[in-house]
């Protein structure tokens, strides 16, 4: 059919006739209008399905994500963008898991952009809208927006697309959950990366994304557990020694023994309030559970050893940061 554009959505032309015309006429020749027509006027892009995930809010158990999946619809002059809502709890039901869980999952708005190839002039379809979520309501419910990490920060986090993310010796997470975050099989092989680390006061998110093929692109958060993001944060902010207090095989005798210290020594609550509770690991042995209290060289340098010996009446004996395993809440008591 002759008309006014070469445009056609069946054949997804993408080329107006006056814009060839004005190509044959710049080129001089009808064959060379031949060669540029038929190589453009069939081309299509392909199919490209883009997911953006970004933090909204957060409160103390739970947090919310605003996802956006943009689809090209494997055309030049349409597209289709979905907006969701989706909720997650920060604890899991999974005692194992060490990354949140999905809950709810509301579409906010289905709409589709169609774009005319002559005027350029686009036109916007909702196919679905949901007007009953109040974004007032959303920020009020989770009022947390989260700290972004410095790039300098996030670079001490070494990263491998199939062992995971480790600091240290802290072990972060694994590969093969990061895979299934993007929906594919763990033990495929994919090259995610980390773009960028978020903080709020009692959880971690990683902002991880993913290629699929030559198109399609992920960006996902991936939510730490408390407990996780814990860990994480008390490795990070280790001193580079330590004075042990006291070190007993379970965590409940060195449990005991600092209600023992907190009785005897009530008034140094300073002193008290800095004692750190971890496990440390030794070759050949079993974990031991060991009261210890941070130390800079400077302290050590001012005989701060001899001063916590005198203190809390214990042998007191050095160890290095990189032997302290696990961390351990402990409350000073009244």
């Amino acid at each position: 059919m002759v008309g006014s554009s070469a445009y056609d959505e069946h054949s997804k032309g993408i080329v107006s006739l006056p814009v060839l015309m004005s190509w044959y006429q710049v080129m001089g020749c009808a064959g060379s209008l031949w060669i540029v027509s038929s190589n453009l006027v069939t081309a299509t892009p392909d199919r490209s399905v883009k997911v953006d995930e970004v933090l909204l809010g957060s409160n103390e158990k739970e947090f919310v994500v605003l996802r956006t999946e943009s689809d090209n619809l494997g055309s030049y002059f349409r597209s289709q963008t979905k907006t969701y809502l989706d909720s997650y709890c920060k604890i899991p039901k999974k005692k194992e898991s060490t990354t949140a869980e999905k809950g709810e999952s509301r579409l906010l708005l289905d709409h589709q952009e169609n774009r005319d190839p002559d005027s350029g002039l686009v036109a916007k379809v909702i196919h679905s809208k949901d007007d009953a979520v109040l974004l007032a309501d959303v920020l009020n419910e989770f009022p947390v927006r989260g700290r972004e990490w410095e790039e300098e920060k996030v670079g001490k986090l070494t990263v491998h697309s199939k062992q995971g993310i480790t600091f240290g010796r802290c072990f972060i997470i694994w590969g093969g959950v990061v895979k299934e975050h993007f929906g594919i099989d763990r033990n495929a092989a994919a090259n995610w990366t980390l773009d960028g680390v978020i903080e709020d006061p009692n959880s971690i998110y990683l902002q991880v994304s993913l290629m699929h093929g030559d198109s399609d692109q992920q960006s996902r958060l991936i939510c730490l557990t408390p407990e996780k993001s814990k860990q994480l944060k008390a490795h990070m902010a280790k001193s580079k020694f330590y004075l042990t207090v006291s070190e007993f095989r379970s965590e409940d005798e060195a449990r005991k023994d600092y209600e023992s210290l907190v009785k005897r020594f009530g008034s140094q609550k300073d002193a008290l309030s800095k004692i750190e509770l971890w496990s440390v690991r030794r070759a050949n042995a079993h974990a031991l559970y060991c009261l210890v209290l941070p130390a800079s060289k400077r302290e050590l340098e001012k005989n701060e050893a001899e001063r916590v010996s005198k203190l809390f009446e214990v042998e007191i004996r050095l160890v290095a940061a990189s032997a302290l395993n696990e961390v351990f809440d402990l409350e000073v008591g009244e």
